[in-house]
């Protein structure tokens, strides 16, 4: 049996740009509008970054569809779920876009010197150098300043309360509430496949995120307030 669906295409303040036509049966088809580039969907749980841009073809039997989209360098969002899981699945696609950036990040390496500069060295610099060669090493015991960040994140999570709704919310995950008299602070470890990523949270109410100048996305627990996510 074919079912026909008009999700819209929504921008970040819930305001509808388009719509896109979903055909579900046996063979499940989206149409999309000209203009509108799709970056990334979810398809019954199973998230996918799209590399050219067009929709591969849907899985039979599909139930649920979540896309992100671009229109003119506009974010758009459209899904097929509602409520707590719509919001859920905007945020998957989200950290996906943004772990899939950075996985492509290539950290640059020092310029070589031109073919036949002679490599000099100062003979202060030479000094310092054969000091530290010639001081006993010893490792000191890892410590908080010592930690990275995934570390510090699971001992975060052993010494605090654990935040139960995002744990319930997002079975891939683990967090903990971290209560200070400065805020109210969220730190989790997500985890994707093989690899694990480090997210923290800060409270706050709709559109007035910690820091401007941080990529931040808002995870509602009521009408009124709720927790900006980001990488640590």
């Amino acid at each position: 049996m074919t079912s026909i669906k008009k999700i819209l295409l929504k921008d970040e303040s819930g305001t509808a740009r388009a719509a896109m036509t979903l055909r579900l049966g046996g063979k499940s088809t989206l149409a999309v509008p000209c203009g509108i580039r799709p970056i990334a969907y979810e398809a019954d749980g199973k998230v996918r970054v799209l590399e050219s841009g067009e929709l591969p073809p849907l899985p039979a039997g599909l139930s649920e569809l979540s896309v992100l989209a671009e229109r003119g360098g506009e974010r758009l969002f459209a899904t097929t779920r509602s409520g707590e899981d719509a919001t859920l699945a905007k945020w998957r696609l989200n950290e996906r876009i943004r772990s899939e950036k950075a996985s492509e990040k290539v950290p640059t390496s020092p310029l070589e010197r031109a073919h036949g500069a002679e490599q000099e060295t100062d003979a202060t610099e030479k000094e310092e150098i054969e000091d530290v060669t010639n001081e006993e090493k010893s490792v000191p015991p890892l410590s908080a300043e010592s930690e990275n960040a995934l570390t510090k994140a699971k001992r975060l999570l052993a010494e605090n309360e654990p935040f139960e709704l995002f744990n319930d919310l997002m079975p891939q995950s683990r967090w903990a509430k971290i209560e200070t008299e400065e805020c109210l602070c969220l730190i989790g470890i997500v985890t994707d496949g093989d690899e694990e990523h480090v997210l923290y949270g800060v409270a706050g109410t709709p559109g007035y995120p910690p820091d401007e100048d941080k990529l931040w996305t808002y995870f509602p627990t009521s009408d009124e307030e709720g927790f900006y996510l980001s990488d640590l």
